[in-house]
């Protein structure tokens, strides 16, 4: 029994051996070739810089309109201070009357 599982370890030695040499005679083939672009790989950057393109275009809008939006609102604010800053000026030339008494 002992010499047959020898047997079979070596077999399975074997078979993993030659997958092993499969494996890298394959990848030494993809390796040989070198890196290089295809015309599939040029074309997916060009469509992946075009949409990058537009995304920033659009973040850029964004930014601009939010600007836009936040100098409106500071806007109102001010003129809210300058009508409570009113307000202040008329009660206190209230104060500084004379006050009328009966």
């Amino acid at each position: 029994m002992r010499a047959e599982s020898l047997g079979g370890e070596a077999m399975r030695w074997g078979i993993a051996g030659c997958v092993t040499a499969l494996l890298l005679g394959m990848a030494s083939l993809g390796w040989a070739q070198g890196p290089g672009f295809a015309q599939e790989d040029r074309d997916r950057l060009i469509r992946l810089e075009a949409r990058l393109q537009v995304f920033m275009e659009q973040v850029d809008k964004r930014f601009v309109e939010l600007r836009e939006d936040m100098n409106k609102r500071f806007e109102q604010i001010d003129k809210r201070f300058e009508q409570v800053d009113k307000r202040f000026e008329q009660v206190d030339k209230r104060m500084e009357e004379p006050s009328v008494s009966r």
